[in-house]
């Protein structure tokens, strides 16, 4: 059956254009080749600039009339996702991101995974975007600290381990470092114009994510806090965001210590068994050193994953 295009189509297809206009990183994830030497304006202007767009759809979601099903269904999408859009930038808590796997910093260094490389021209292309990367971090930790002065404070522990982190893509056998040899072997005859432009490129994404290591360390980590927890309001929005519904979030969590707790009550039962008078890490211990649970060589490893196929 032919569905005719709906004017909540239209705003919803609207919405989206707008939304990958402001994110070259969301056209990278699209395979568009619009503006791949650019990266996201991640300072509190461009999420000003994405908020300012979730009001606008959403004022004009008000008055849009539901003309069949499919609409209801669009018209539901819209209101859940961009009205929670809504109330994280009204709670600010958008202003912090700094984590060991969803940040600012991630997002820029993971941006290039999703860049063709085949080609000369590709090569090109990723040697002007990480150009782009000295801007684009100072941009992000301008939000963070925004952030940490709406007493948004990020945790230790996530400070430390992004660090780590951020220390790992610029070593010498690094992300950054590895990108002119892996240019070499997908194009053998890149010109030398290119491969020099790589290597300069390179340089300035080492170079902004090594001062990235050091405002953490100096600058962010004697602002943050000991413990991991957000607190109830960043903790319900991001809950809602990641699963994309509300949870009794004191129900759940009884749930789930009851489930651990179950859990263990039958380790305890299954340690007895096989190893009586020992506790459980005892019982791990004994196993792991038990020679009837030993394997000895690839050639015994393939047997014994052919017996459990077989």
């Amino acid at each position: 059956m032919t569905r005719n295009p709906t004017a909540l189509d239209a705003l919803a297809d609207q919405y989206f254009e707008a939304e990958a206009a402001l994110s070259p990183i969301t056209l990278t994830s699209l395979g568009s080749n619009q503006r791949q030497d650019e990266l996201d304006d991640l300072s509190p202007a461009g999420l000003d600039q994405r908020h300012a767009l979730v009001t606008a759809t959403l004022k004009a979601l008000e008055t849009m009339p539901v003309s069949d099903d499919v609409d209801a269904v669009t018209a539901a999408a819209l209101q859940e996702r961009l009205g929670l859009a809504a109330e994280i930038a009204a709670a600010g808590t958008d202003l912090m991101d700094i984590a060991n796997i969803d940040s600012g910093l991630h997002l820029i260094r993971e941006a290039f995974d999703l860049m063709p490389m085949a080609t000369s021209g590709d090569w090109v292309t990723i040697a002007r975007r990480l150009t782009a990367i000295p801007a684009a971090i100072d941009q992000w930790f301008e939000t963070q600290l925004s952030g940490i002065d709406h007493d948004l404070r990020p945790a230790v522990r996530q400070v430390d381990a992004l660090a780590d982190q951020c220390t790992g893509w610029i070593a010498d056998n690094g992300f950054f470092a590895e990108l002119p040899a892996r240019a070499q072997t997908a194009c053998p005859d890149l010109p030398t114009a290119t491969a020099d432009q790589l290597a300069a490129g390179v340089t300035q994404a080492r170079q902004a994510y090594a001062a990235a290591v050091t405002t953490l360390h100096d600058k962010v980590r004697p602002l943050a806090v000991a413990q991991d927890s957000v607190g109830p309001t960043r903790y319900a929005l991001a809950s809602r965001d990641f699963l994309g519904t509300t949870l009794d979030y004191a129900a759940t969590y009884r749930w789930g210590l009851e489930q651990v707790a179950e859990l263990e009550a039958r380790q305890a039962e299954v340690c007895a068994q096989l190893r009586p008078g020992l506790s459980v890490p005892e019982t791990k211990e004994a196993l792991d050193h038990d020679p009837a649970y030993l394997l000895n060589g690839t050639e015994a490893m393939r047997a014994w994953m052919q017996a459990r196929a077989d």
